[in-house]
């Protein structure tokens, strides 16, 4: 099998990730987006890849790859590590997942597709800094783990939805951002209506329209839309939303 050499700053920054050290001070890394091409490292001797999007690694996929052919690989994905920032924090996690991908190269580039849709476990490891208090434990991955499943939620309605169907992140941002949240981007065509004589619910510092969820929002989702705490899942992670939304499509 041939090894696949890699950037010495690229694998540290795996390895940093993964071992979720605790970190006192505010830490930034860019956006992680699934359309871009990622990082791929595959160890020669034990056919070990991590797959790495962001340029810290921001959103890290790893597991036991297969060679089939001289550029492409099948990947049966054993872990999901995760970090993003929002203005007051960060989030750090690492998941145990079960899925396939496969990996292909062409001119230096490679691309990642679903074989089989990753399915994660319960979180094995996490780190959550809101402000000046970091939770860890059992703690933070319960609370990890109640956003990821409310994310993964809203991802699959969406894409389970034949009118929703951007073409890129950009695009996903948008749209979604009007599905989910119109008392801030602007209400979808033919829904503007519902803002008329609405009825509305504060949470999170926001007003929600009730009369608009009741209309357009599953009612799986009606309560944490109204509750603002789908919205603040989106304003610290929304990247995790449309990773969420690939994995479904």
């Amino acid at each position: 099998m041939k090894s696949r050499a890699y950037s010495a700053h690229t694998l540290s920054a795996l390895v940093l990730l993964a071992s979720l050290i605790p970190l006192a001070s505010c830490r930034t890394a860019p956006p992680a987006r699934p359309d871009t091409a990622p990082s791929v490292a595959i160890d020669g001797s034990t056919m070990y890849c991590t797959i790495s999007w962001g340029k810290r690694g921001a959103y890290t996929l790893s597991g036991q790859a297969e060679q089939l052919d001289g550029s492409s690989y099948s990947v049966t994905l054993e872990r999901l590590d995760w970090f993003n920032n929002w203005q007051d924090g960060w989030t750090e996690a690492s998941v145990p997942l079960e899925g396939k991908l496969l990996l292909s190269e062409a001119g230096g580039s490679w691309t990642a597709s679903k074989i089989e849709k990753p399915v994660p476990a319960r979180t094995s490891a996490a780190q959550i800094r809101h402000r000046n208090t970091i939770l860890e434990g059992n703690q933070a991955a319960d609370l990890f783990d109640r956003r990821l499943e409310r994310v993964r939620a809203t991802a699959a309605w969406l894409a389970s939805e034949s009118s929703f169907s951007p073409a890129d992140g950009n695009q996903f941002f948008a749209r979604a951002g009007k599905v989910l949240f119109p008392e801030q981007n602007g209400y979808p065509e033919g829904t503007g209506q519902s803002a008329v004589n609405a009825e509305f619910k504060a949470g999170e510092g926001m007003k929600w329209n009730r009369t608009y969820t009741e209309q357009s929002i599953p009612e799986h989702l009606r309560e944490v839309r109204d509750s603002g705490t789908l919205w603040r899942d989106w304003e610290e992670s929304r990247e995790l939303f449309y990773i969420a939304y690939t994995w479904e499509k």
